[in-house]
C-alpha cells in the first residue's frame, strides 16, 4: 500500500469568468510520506450554487471533462518532494450566469482503499460583481522582548462578491515629517473573507509616530485609508524610568529636608 500522507494547496480557489473563457492556474502537491507515490488528476463535476447557497447539478454542468484540462494526467513524487501542477478551466459557451463549484482532485489508488485530496474551486460566471474593501483595524503591536522595534497590525474585510487584490503603502511620519514607507502587495482577499497581517516598521528610535495606510483596489479606482499613532515601547520605558527616578529623587529630597529640619531644631534647642 502507498503512503497517503500528501497535501494539496491552496485548499480553495476563487475565479470570476465569462462563458468561453479559459482560466489557468497552478496547484502545489507535496508528498509528506516516506515513499514515492503516483497520483492521478481529475476534475470533479461542476455544480451550480443557488441564491441560498445550496449546490445542485444542471444539465450543462454534469460533465467535468468539458471544464477541466490537465497537461499531465498523472504526477509522481519522491518522498518529501513538492511539485507545481498546472491546470485549465474552460467555461463552456452555454454556461448560464451564476455561481459554480467544482474541484481538482489528486487521487491515490491503493490495493484496498482510494484516497482523494484536492482543491475546491468557486467560479462566478457572467455576474455583475463588485469589491467592497473595508479597514477593520489598524493598531500597534508589541514585539516580545524587543522594546526598540515597532510593528502595526492591519486587518481588512472584503464584503463584496468579487475577489479583492489591493496594493498600496504604509506611510510613517515623525514629528519632523515623513520618515519612510513600506509597500503592501501580493494580497488576495476572497469575497466575505478577512485578511490580517503584521508589519515590522523600519524605525528603532524612541518617539511618537503617525502611521497611515492607503490601499488601492479595483484597478486603482477605489482606496482605503486609515491611520493610527504609535508610541514606541522604548519611549514608554524611558518615561517610566524617568518617573521612577523622579519619585526616588523626591523621596531622597524629602528625607534630607526632614533630617535638616530635625538637626536645625536640635541646634536651636541647644
Amino acid at each position: 500500500a502507498q503512503d497517503s500522507n500528501y497535501i494539496v494547496s491552496p485548499a480553495t480557489l476563487y475565479f470570476n469568468a465569462l462563458p468561453e473563457q479559459v482560466i489557468e492556474n497552478v496547484l502545489m502537491v507535496e508528498n509528506r510520506g516516506k515513499a514515492e507515490i503516483t497520483l492521478e488528476l481529475k476534475g470533479t463535476g461542476i455544480k451550480i450554487i443557488d441564491s441560498v447557497g445550496h449546490i445542485r447539478k444542471t444539465s450543462n454542468t454534469d460533465s467535468a471533462a468539458t471544464w477541466f484540462t490537465f497537461k499531465e494526467s498523472r504526477v509522481s513524487l519522491a518522498a518529501g518532494e513538492k511539485k507545481f501542477v498546472p491546470f485549465q478551466v474552460r467555461v463552456p459557451s452555454d454556461t448560464k450566469e451564476g455561481s459554480y463549484s467544482g474541484a481538482v482532485d489528486f487521487v491515490l489508488k491503493g490495493d484496498v482503499i482510494q484516497v482523494e485530496k484536492g482543491s475546491v474551486l468557486h467560479i462566478d460566471i457572467g455576474k455583475s460583481l463588485s469589491t467592497k474593501l473595508s479597514l477593520l483595524d489598524l493598531k500597534q503591536r508589541l514585539i516580545p522582548r524587543d522594546i526598540f522595534s515597532q510593528a502595526v497590525q492591519v486587518q481588512l474585510v472584503n464584503t463584496g462578491d468579487a475577489i479583492a487584490q489591493p496594493a498600496g503603502t504604509i506611510e510613517i511620519y515623525g514629528l519632523s515629517g515623513k520618515i519612510t514607507s513600506i509597500p503592501i502587495r501580493d494580497i488576495l482577499i476572497a469575497p466575505h473573507q478577512h485578511w490580517s497581517s503584521t508589519f515590522i516598521l523600519p524605525i528603532n528610535t524612541p518617539g511618537i509616530y503617525q502611521t497611515q495606510i492607503q490601499l488601492n483596489y479595483n484597478h486603482g479606482l477605489r482606496h482605503v485609508i486609515g491611520e493610527t499613532w504609535l508610541i514606541s515601547p522604548a519611549l514608554l520605558f524611558m518615561l517610566g524610568l524617568s518617573v521612577i527616578a523622579s519619585v526616588i529623587g523626591l523621596f531622597i529630597y524629602h528625607h534630607k529636608q526632614k533630617q535638616f529640619t530635625c538637626q536645625s531644631r536640635t541646634f536651636a534647642h541647644s
